[in-house]
C-alpha cells in the first residue's frame, strides 16, 4: 500500500514548479535527516478495520476456500518537505489534492510497483482518506522528533485485505442418513 501511494504521487509529479521533488517512504529514524524536497509517506498506525463481523471466506479461482481476509486501516502521516515555508505549504496543497482526485485505489494501480504480479486480486481497491488528526494525537506522534516538528495530514488507507493462506477443509459428502428418534435403545 506504501508502494502504491508513493507511486501515485510520483506519477502525479509533473508540475513545473516541483522539479526536483522527490517522494519517499519514511521510517520514524528517518525524520532525523529529511529530503531536502519532496514528500515523505509515514504509516504510524495500523487497525482493524471497524464494523466488519462475519467475513466471508475468501474463494480462490480453483475453488478451494480459504479462512476469511484480515481487514485493516492503515494510518498514514503525510509530510512535505521544502527550503521555504511557501513551498512546504504548496507541496502540502498538490499532495492533497492528488490524494483527493484518487480516493479509491484500484488494483492496478495496487499492483504496480509489486515484483510479485497478482499481489492484489482484480476486483480488490483500497479507499484513501482524509483523517484530520487531533492535537493530542498530533503532539503524539511528533513527541520523539522535538523541536523539528513539522507540518503533515493524516491518512487512511481502510480495508487493506490480507489473505489467509489457511484452506478451509470441507467434511466429506453426507451418504446416508439415520434416525434413531423414538427408538427404544437395546440395552
Amino acid at each position: 500500500m506504501s508502494q502504491a501511494l508513493k507511486g501515485l504521487l510520483e506519477a502525479a509529479l509533473v508540475t513545473p514548479e516541483f522539479t526536483g521533488a522527490e517522494v519517499a517512504i519514511y521510517r520514524p529514524e528517518d525524520f532525523d535527516t529529511p529530503m531536502a524536497f519532496g514528500i515523505s509517506i509515514h504509516l504510524y498506525r495500523v487497525t482493524n478495520t471497524a464494523g466488519i463481523i462475519n467475513r466471508p471466506s475468501r474463494v480462490t479461482p480453483d475453488g478451494r476456500r480459504h479462512f476469511p481476509s484480515l481487514l485493516l486501516d492503515l494510518h498514514y502521516l503525510i509530510t512535505p518537505w521544502a527550503p521555504t515555508a511557501e513551498k512546504q505549504h504548496a507541496l502540502l496543497g498538490w499532495a492533497m489534492r492528488v490524494m483527493d482526485d484518487c480516493p479509491t485505489v484500484s488494483s492496478g494501480v495496487l499492483n504496480l510497483p509489486l515484483s510479485t504480479e497478482g499481489t492484489f486480486g482484480p476486483a480488490e481497491a483500497v479507499q484513501v482518506i482524509f483523517e484530520p488528526l487531533a492535537l493530542i494525537d498530533f503532539s503524539y506522534i511528533w513527541e520523539s522528533f522535538k523541536p523539528n516538528v513539522q507540518l503533515s495530514v493524516g491518512y487512511i488507507a481502510r480495508m487493506v485485505a490480507l489473505d489467509s493462506l489457511v484452506s478451509v477443509v470441507d467434511g466429506a459428502l453426507v451418504q446416508t442418513r439415520s434416525f434413531s428418534v423414538g427408538e427404544a435403545i437395546a440395552q
